[in-house]
This record gives structure tokens, sequence and C-alpha cells, in this order.
């Protein structure tokens, strides 16, 4: 199947039920559970469990793969997930075949459906950059109308707002002294100026003028 045909078969899938790979996995979930009622009860709890659990977890890790299929490193963690549960099956029904709990074949059929099950998935996490299931920045690169990609893949989501710029003060502020009309030091020395007869600075004198006041003042 090739990418044009790839891209048109998953715009017509909507739901992860709809895909092989989920219903196959489903069907041979549930004719284990069929199979694994005539299992000896002294297996209820170790390789019935076992096996149950392993061939339901290949269908919830693909159904949580699909929800997730907008990012790329958990859709391909859930898919890789879903291989592994898929290969424990193949085991646990090996185990089931040799203590002679079912016949050889139905066996190698189930085990012939988890290695097409096996060869899917293999295929979708190879091939997870294909497909409109990925968002549009996620999409790969636009061609061209000689075929070369004119824009690079993204593997993040645009970023709706850029960094935001912290206004840094202009000019620092002067630093505290005696010689600053607002200081403690200051104000105590034009109150012994007054009280001694000395003018002080006027009040609509600027600043400069009153540091050289107050310089003479300290002389």
């Amino acid at each position: 199947m090739g990418e044009g045909a790839r891209a048109a078969n998953a715009e017509r899938i909507k739901d992860y039920g709809e895909l092989r790979v989920y219903r196959s996995a489903f069907e041979a979930a549930m004719r284990i559970f069929e199979i694994t009622k005539g299992f000896p009860g002294e297996e209820r709890y170790s390789l019935i469990d076992q096996v149950r659990r392993s061939s339901r977890s290949v269908c919830t890790n693909i159904a949580e793969a699909w929800r997730k299929r907008r990012y790329e490193a958990h859709f391909v963690s859930k898919l890789s997930d879903a291989e592994s549960e898929a290969e424990e099956t193949r085991v646990w029904l090996a185990f089931a075949l040799s203590c002679k709990y079912a016949d050889s074949e139905t066996m190698a059929d189930l085990d012939l459906v988890y290695d097409r099950i096996l060869a899917q998935l293999v295929t979708m996490i190879s091939n997870h950059k294909i497909g409109p299931c990925r968002p549009a920045y996620q999409q790969s690169a636009v061609a061209d109308t000689e075929g070369s990609p004119t824009r690079p893949l993204s593997h993040s989501p645009p970023r709706l707002f850029g960094p935001l710029p912290f206004p840094r003060p202009s000019a620092r502020l002067p630093a505290f002294s005696y010689r600053s009309p607002s200081s403690h030091a200051f104000r105590a020395r034009r109150k012994s100026d007054e009280s001694h007869g000395k003018s002080a600075p006027p009040s609509g004198a600027t600043e400069s003028e009153i540091r050289r006041r107050v310089e003479d003042l300290f002389r």
C-alpha cells in the first residue's frame, strides 16, 4: 500500500475500533477467553489470568495509542507496549500447548494470528509519521513542484505566545547617603544649623545646590 493509499485509508478511520489490528486483537482475546475456560482450575490465578490479561492489554494499548496519536513519543510508546503484550501472549500460549491444555491446531492458529498482529504493530510504529492522524504541524514536509520539501518536520506544536519581555529598570536608583536631602543626617544637620542661625538652603534649590551647601557645612 502506497503513501497516498495509506493516507486515504486513515481519513476514513474515525475510531480505533475500525483499525484492523485492533479488531484482530479483540477477536483473538475473546478466543483465548473461551479456550481458557477449559483449562484446569489450578491455573486460574497463573496461566489463565496471565494470558487473559496480556491478550486484553494488546487492545487497551492500541486504544491508548490512538488517543495519544497527536503526541509522537506517547503514540510510539503505547504501540510498543501493545507489541510487548502480544509477544507475551504468544509465550503463554506456548506454555498452554506444552501443558496440553489445548490442541496443537488451535494453538498454532492463535500463534499465527498474533504473528500477524505483531507485523501490523511494527508497521504502524515504522510508519507513524505518515497519515492525517497526526496534527497539521507534525505532518510530513510539504513538497513543492519539484518534489523537494519546502517545510521541515516539526515535532512540537507551534508556540502561541513568545517569551514575555520583562522590562528592565532604565536607571539605577541613587545610593542612599548622608548627602541626600531626604537622609536623617541631612535633616539633623539642617536642624542644627537653623538653631545656630545659619541659613538653610531655600526650598526651591536644586539638588546640586543643596549637595554643595551640605559639603560646605562638613568641611
